[in-house]
């Protein structure tokens, strides 16, 4: 991790035009180690860099940044465990609409469900009795879609 630092501060400030979008791959890769350390909020920090300074252009496809879409992917990741879930949600609506390859959108879809879960609990925490019903009907079909990614995602690992 601290060679990824070196890398990142004696570069980091000229990588957007040499050597372009390549770049990112290092600050995703950051971010993981980020991540496995503990600092969520670091990690935020270089998905989000990653994400947003380092997209694919057509000019450079010399240069890819291979983890583009799994960046924003990330990123919604550690905005719902930094307590932004709201953020989250909105990262992750991009990151299905991006139609980018490099974007897990079984993790995006699952993350998107688990959001509609938490919301749900906590609006019914908030809500009356007769929209209680209502919120544990979203609450509900939430988890079905999430148990059945889960299972579709078995049965494709066991093929596989």
């Amino acid at each position: 991790m601290t060679q990824l630092a070196g890398v990142i501060r004696e570069h980091g400030k000229t990588a957007e035009a040499t050597p372009g979008p390549a770049f990112g791959n290092v600050l995703y890769h950051f971010g993981v180690a980020l991540e496995e350390t503990g600092d969520v909020r670091g990690a935020k920090q270089a998905y989000r860099q990653s994400y947003l300074r380092f997209g694919n252009r057509d000019e450079t496809p010399d240069s890819r940044h291979a983890y583009h879409g799994q960046a924003l992917v990330k990123w919604a990741e550690m905005e719902r465990r930094t307590g932004s879930p709201e953020h989250a949600a909105k990262l992750l609506i991009r990151a299905l609409k991006s139609g980018e390859e490099a974007v897990d959108v079984m993790q995006a879809e699952q993350y998107a469900q688990a959001l509609e879960v938490a919301a749900a609990y906590r609006e019914k925490a908030r809500a009356g009795d007769a929209e209680r019903e209502a919120l544990d009907f979203v609450a509900a079909s939430a988890l079905f879609q999430l148990e059945r990614f889960r299972e579709s995602f078995e049965a494709f690992s066991a093929f596989v």
